[in-house]
C-alpha cells in the first residue's frame, strides 16, 4: 500500500489498484500517479478479496463440472467399447457362419442342429409316442388312521436293468393315513431310486402316484416289500400305464427311442417329437443366415454407438479420431464394393457405417463363404472392430478423451469486441492473484 497527504488533510491509505476506465479493467498504480498527486479510483482491499473468493469458487466449479462431465464420459466409454467387444467377438468367432437352423413343415416336429450339422432334409414319421411307466396306489380316506401300524418298513425299487433301491419309512403312532403317503412319498423321493412320488387327492380321498423319471421300455421299474407291508396295503405295484418306446421312421427307415428326441447326422441333428404325425414331416437343415444377419446388424448398431459417443465430445484425441478413420478407410477402400454386396457402406453425412439389411439377407443366402472372408477373417471388419474395442478397454480413456485439466477452468485472455479490449472473466490483478494461488 502506498500513502499520500494532500496539505493539511490526515494521512490516508490508498489501494495499490486504480481503473482504468478505456480498458476497463483494475491495474496497479504507478508511483508516477501518486507522485502527481492524481486521485485515482479507489479500489478497496476487501474488494479485491472478494472478487478472488468469487473467482476461486467459479473456477472450483466449473473444474468440477468437468470431472463430472468427464466421468460420465469414462462410464459411457468403457459400456460401449465392452458392448462392441462382444458383438465383434461374435461375429469374427470362427463359428459365426456355421449357424444352423431346423424347419420343419408341421408342429409336431421341432429341432436344434449344431454348427457342424449338415445342410439337409429328411421326411420324419412319428406313430408311437415314448412314455413313462406309472403306478396308482388304492385310495383311502384322507382323514383316517390305521392303514399302517407304527413301525419300520422297507421296500425296494428296481429301474430297468439298474441296482434295487432300498427305501426306508418310520411310521409313528396317531398319524393318519394322508400323513403315511406322505412320509412314503417323501422316502421314495429322497432315496432318487428313479421313480417320482407324489401323494394325489380325490375329495376325501388320498392316495399315492408313481411314475418312472424317464421313458421307454428301458425304465420301466418294478417295487417290492423287503420288510414290512407297504407296497402291499397301498397296492403301489399298480401298474397303470406300461413303459414304451418310440416309434419312428427317417426317410423310410423304422427306428425305435426311449424318449421323444431322435439322434441324427452323429448327433449333430436332436429332433424333438411333439406328437404323433398323420404322415411324413419335411424337416429342412439349412444355414441359419437370420441369426447372421442379427448378428451383423448388432455389430454395426454397436460400433455406430461407439462412434457417436466418441464424435460428440469436444475432447476426442487424435487417436481416438484415427480409430474411427481407420474404419472409414476399410469401407471406402479397396473392398468397398464388397462390403456393398452385404448392404454395408459408409454414412458419410452421419459418419458412420450404414447397413441395408434386405441387401444383407439377400448376400447371404448366396454367398457365406465370401461373407466369412469379408467379416471374420484376419482382415475382417469384425476381426478390426474387436481389436479397437480391445485395445480401447486396455487403453487409459485419456488416450480417447482428454481429461479436464484445473487451468483449462481459468480464463485470463483478453479478447477485443468491435473497437474496446474487454477482459474475460475479472480483472488481470485478480486472474494473476488466482493463478499464482492455483499453481
Amino acid at each position: 500500500m502506498l500513502t499520500v497527504s494532500e496539505g493539511d488533510e490526515q494521512m490516508r491509505w490508498i489501494s495499490a489498484v486504480s481503473y482504468n476506465k478505456y480498458f476497463k479493467v483494475y491495474q496497479p498504480v504507478s508511483a508516477a500517479s501518486v507522485n502527481k498527486n492524481t486521485k485515482p479510483d479507489i479500489y478497496r482491499a476487501e474488494d479485491t478479496r472478494g472478487s478472488l473468493q468469487v473467482l476461486s469458487n467459479l473456477s472450483i466449479n466449473n473444474i468440477k463440472y468437468k470431472q463430472d462431465v468427464y466421468r460420465r464420459q469414462v462410464v459411457d466409454f468403457n459400456t460401449q467399447a465392452k458392448d462392441m467387444n462382444l458383438a465383434a467377438k461374435s461375429v469374427a468367432a470362427g463359428d459365426f457362419f456355421d449357424k444352423k437352423y431346423v424347419d420343419a413343415n408341421n408342429r409336431s416336429i421341432t429341432g436344434l442342429a449344431q454348427n457342424a450339422a449338415n445342410a439337409a432334409e429328411y421326411d420324419v414319421t412319428v406313430s408311437q409316442l415314448a412314455i413313462a411307466q406309472k403306478n396308482t396306489g388304492t385310495r383311502i380316506a384322507r382323514a383316517g388312521a390305521g392303514i399302517l401300524s407304527a413301525g419300520t418298513y422297507a421296500f425296494g425299487i428296481t429301474v430297468g436293468a439298474g441296482a434295487e433301491k432300498t427305501v426306508v419309512v418310520q411310521l409313528d403312532t396317531a398319524e393318519s393315513n394322508f400323513q403315511i403317503l406322505g412320509k412314503t412319498a417323501a422316502a421314495i423321493n429322497e432315496a432318487q431310486p428313479g421313480v417320482k412320488a407324489d401323494v394325489r387327492t380325490a375329495g376325501t380321498q388320498a392316495y399315492l402316484s408313481l411314475e418312472s423319471e424317464k421313458t421307454g421300455q428301458a425304465n420301466a421299474f418294478s417295487i417290492r416289500d423287503i420288510t414290512g407291508s407297504v407296497v402291499q396295503v397301498l397296492n403301489l405295484g399298480n401298474r397303470v400305464t406300461v413303459a414304451g418306446d418310440a416309434l419312428y421312421s427317417v426317410n423310410g427307415q423304422k427306428k425305435a427311442a426311449d424318449k421323444n428326441i431322435f439322434s441324427l447326422d452323429n448327433g449333430n441333428l436332436l429332433l424333438n417329437s411333439n406328437d404323433i404325425t398323420a404322415g411324413a414331416v419335411r424337416v429342412c437343415v439349412a444355414a441359419d443366415t437370420e441369426t447372421m444377419a442379427e448378428g451383423i446388424k448388432d455389430l454395426v448398431t454397436k460400433y455406430n454407438a461407439f462412434s457417436t459417443m466418441l464424435r460428440g465430445t469436444n475432447n476426442i484425441t487424435q487417436r481416438g479420431e484415427k480409430t474411427l478413420a481407420g474404419i472409414k478407410a476399410m469401407l471406402t477402400g479397396v473392398r468397398e464394393d464388397d462390403f456393398q454386396e452385404f448392404g454395408i457402406g459408409w454414412d458419410a453425412a452421419n459418419d458412420q457405417v450404414k447397413l441395408d439389411e434386405g441387401q444383407l439377407a439377400r448376400a447371404l443366402k448366396h454367398n457365406l463363404a465370401k461373407a466369412e472372408s469379408l467379416l471374420s477373417g484376419s482382415t475382417g471388419l469384425a476381426t478390426w472392430l474387436q481389436n479397437i474395442a480391445q485395445t480401447a478397454l486396455a487403453a487409459p480413456v485419456s488416450s480417447y478423451l482428454k481429461a479436464p485439466n484445473v487451468m483449462d477452468s481459468i480464463d485470463y485472455g483478453w479478447r477485443r469486441s468491435s473497437n474496446r479490449f474487454l477482459f474475460n472473466g475479472f480483472n488481470a490483478v485478480n486472474q494473476g492473484l488466482f493463478l499464482d494461488m492455483v499453481v
